[in-house]
């Protein structure tokens, strides 16, 4: 024992750890409770965190595959019926073809399939002799007809055009019209092609809008060609179809093909690129969009399908079909 050592005789040791535990359990188990409270706090909100984290995940892809599915049958119900006339129009084979025989039942036909089908912008068929019928939407709504006809060395082009009643008010004569549709993608394909023929996606020259065509050849008994028959599809109702969805704040949907123009874009002011004086669909590079571009270059590379993807520190969901 040290000399400084000072022993309190009167104090029972027992009773002095008693009174410590005491303290510890005054003090301690609240703090310890407080602590485990705090504790539980922690992990009830990391495991809401993440399990609304994954929970908001599934509820965006589910919508993106809804939207995903919305779009797909879009654009199938939108191109389909078009097809669906230039088949009727390639099914209809009158006696005579383009003859002044022939012609009318042809005509009457391709009318009654524009007025069916808004998405249209003209009906036409094309044979080798170089004859061509031609129903198309004028600006005003209206139904003309162009007509070019081959009578041995002469060729006479001449449009019929008609009034809202459907009634021919003016005839006119184009002597300065070269059209040969022999000459047109849309028929040499369709003559090379097993059923429909789909042209690439370009700006019709008339409306300065992004469309396309589909055409089929129209064979005899025997498999000679007769002819082909074709349609020009526009595709700006496409894009207001994209600018109605509902996408979230920062959500964007797109349709282009497979070289990179765009077929609909929620603005339909930037599909037509003017940048080189010639009008053309524009390219994902040109919108101006850098996660699109992105987003797009990924896909190329990946294929169609669902995946979350990084770009600039951000994820996205992205899908392609």
């Amino acid at each position: 024992m040290r000399a400084d050592e000072i022993i309190d005789v009167d104090v029972d040791p027992k009773e002095v750890r008693r009174a410590r535990w005491r303290r510890v359990a005054h003090f301690g188990v609240p703090l310890a409770g407080v602590v485990l409270i705090v504790a539980a706090i922690i992990a009830v909100t990391l495991y809401s965190y993440r399990s609304n984290r994954s929970d908001a995940l599934a509820l965006s892809q589910n919508l993106v595959a809804v939207l995903d599915q919305r779009v797909q049958a879009q654009v199938e119900s939108y191109l389909d019926p078009a097809a669906r006339a230039v088949q009727t129009l390639a099914g209809m084979r009158p006696d005579g073809g383009l003859s002044a025989s022939g012609r009318p039942l042809l005509e009457r036909l391709a009318q009654e399939l524009l007025r069916d089908r808004p998405q249209l912008a003209s009906l036409y068929i094309g044979d080798p002799q170089g004859n061509f019928l031609m129903v198309q939407r004028s600006p005003e709504g209206t139904l003309d007809t162009k007509l070019i006809a081959h009578d041995g060395a002469e060729r006479q082009v001449t449009w019929y055009r008609r009034d809202d009643a459907g009634q021919v008010v003016t005839v006119e004569e184009d002597r300065e019209d070269t059209f040969d549709p022999r000459t047109r993608p849309w028929y040499d394909g369709a003559v090379a092609a097993d059923g429909l023929f789909w042209t690439d996606v370009y700006v019709f020259f008339t409306s300065q809008e992004p469309g396309l065509t589909v055409s089929r050849a129209i064979r005899g008994e025997g498999g000679e060609l007769l002819g082909v028959a074709g349609g020009d599809i526009t595709l700006a109702a496409l894009s207001g179809f994209l600018a109605d969805l509902q996408l979230g704040a920062r959500g964007r949907a797109l349709i282009v093909d497979g070289a990179g123009r765009l077929v609909a874009f929620p603005d339909p002011t930037r599909i037509v690129d003017h940048s080189d004086g010639d009008y053309g669909p524009a390219q994902m590079t040109t919108i101006g969009d850098p996660i699109l571009t992105e987003a797009y270059d990924r896909i190329r590379v990946a294929g169609a399908g669902r995946s979350i993807v990084e770009i600039d520190g951000q994820r996205y969901i992205v899908a392609a079909a």
